[in-house]
């Protein structure tokens, strides 16, 4: 299975830019699961200013 962020990869040669790029990525999908998750069960707001690798 190929990975999603390949195309990532092959247009930043630099690997620290690769690196931010995907954790951002992560963080940015985290943080929407976490949105999603909130209305479903109607979490406090005081979750959403928990860090991102909590939820990993």
């Amino acid at each position: 299975m190929k990975d999603k962020y390949d195309l990532v990869r092959k247009l930043c040669q630099d690997s620290k830019l690769v690196r931010m790029v995907i954790e951002n990525q992560k963080r940015a999908e985290l943080f929407d699961n976490v949105k999603r998750a909130r209305k479903v069960y109607r979490l406090p707001e005081t979750h959403y200013n928990l860090p991102a690798e909590l939820y990993l």
